[in-house]
């Protein structure tokens, strides 16, 4: 075959419909046949995002049962993050020994928020730590108005 091709339309002549011409672009017609419109597809983009990367920087010692954390909070994702607030937990043998809340506001895509938490255990936690042979479950959640993050990391201690 030596045949032609020609586009297809949908809809039909009487009530109007539309084509595509050969640059990509979309040819709408009225009732008569008539161009009312073109229009030019925008390419799809992915929707912006926020992600979370936590890291713990420093632990230092400040006493038998107190250690300064150093933590970094970073916004790895490309969209910016507000409304952001982090709770972290200590757990040892399943009960709460140690937890802390923090308001960070806003954090701009590839920004970081710093910190520094002294974490001074009392008598009765620093038992229940030892008790349970100095293993604890930290766990850090991240709420901003994007996204929620719960990150859990277990650790010896002792």
């Amino acid at each position: 075959g030596g045949g032609t091709e020609s586009p297809e339309t949908s809809g039909d002549s009487t009530a109007g419909g539309a084509t595509a011409d050969p640059n990509g672009r979309e040819r709408t017609t009225g009732s008569d046949g008539s161009p009312t419109a073109e229009t030019t597809p925008t390419p799809t983009e992915e929707p912006e995002t926020v992600s979370f990367d936590i890291d713990v920087q420093r632990v230092s010692s400040c006493g038998t049962t107190c250690r300064d954390a150093t933590v970094r909070l970073t916004n790895t994702g490309d969209a910016p993050a507000t409304g952001v607030g982090v709770e972290t937990v200590i757990l040892s043998g399943g009960e709460r020994v140690w937890s802390d809340r923090e308001r960070v506001g806003s954090l701009p895509a590839g920004e970081s928020y710093r910190t520094t938490k002294r974490i001074d255990l009392g008598f009765g936690e620093a038992l229940r730590v030892r008790g349970n042979d100095g293993r604890i479950t930290i766990r850090t959640t991240i709420r901003s108005d994007q996204r929620t993050v719960t990150v859990t990391e277990r650790r010896d201690v002792l």
